[in-house]
């Protein structure tokens, strides 16, 4: 057991006085998982403000606290690129983007975006895939609810799923989905992932 540790209500798990969730030595080979807490929606951190997470893959998604390029952009791609709609793919969706054209617009400007925060620059973020831009729609009143985060509005939003040489945008008032030419021009708001990963510690 654990001498700094108690069992939780359910009987399987540790908790230590950081709150920190401890699991069960399955394997008896004297070491536990430490499971670092989860933000949650709304909170923010490393560069944006959390918009999902996935407990399971323990992937992290924060949307940038600000509508940082101005205007309305084009998409900014003619070509057509080999997309994909699921959460986890807009970054690679982004980087096939970017790769194929070197047209300025959507996908390029959060491909280039930049937070810096005290002595940390976060230089990773993409544009959102349909799904993921999905998530941040539904998670819209917790983060418009954060101090300093520039609303959504009314406006469409890009994502970074092709349909047929057109791409999926998404209006944040009614959340309705759809189609949309390359060269029209909607808003964009640049995202970025990372895994919160579990160190092991002695004891059990």
């Amino acid at each position: 057991g654990c001498e700094s540790c108690s069992l939780d209500a359910e009987g399987n798990k540790f908790k230590d006085g950081s709150g920190k969730i401890l699991k069960n030595d399955v394997d008896n080979d004297g070491i536990c998982d430490v499971d670092e807490q989860l933000p949650n929606i709304g909170d923010e951190t490393d560069g944006g403000v959390v918009f999902y997470v996935d407990e399971v893959s323990r992937m992290v998604y924060v949307v940038a606290k600000q509508n940082a390029f101005g205007e309305a952009l084009e998409w900014g791609c003619n070509q057509n690129v080999s997309t994909s709609s699921k959460i986890e793919t807009g970054k690679q969706n982004t980087y096939d983007a970017v790769s194929a054209c070197s047209d300025n617009g959507a996908v390029k400007a959060c491909a280039d975006y930049e937070v810096k925060e005290g002595d940390k620059t976060y230089k990773d973020w993409f544009l959102p895939s349909k799904d993921e831009l999905n998530q941040m729609y539904r998670s819209k009143d917790s983060l418009e609810k954060r101090s300093g985060f520039a609303s959504f509005a009314s406006d469409y939003f890009w994502s970074s799923t092709e349909a047929a040489g057109k791409v999926w945008r998404q209006k944040f008032n009614k959340g309705e989905q759809g189609e949309k030419d390359k060269n029209d021009k909607n808003k964009v708001r640049a995202i970025r992932s990372f895994s919160y990963a579990s160190a092991e510690i002695k004891g059990c």
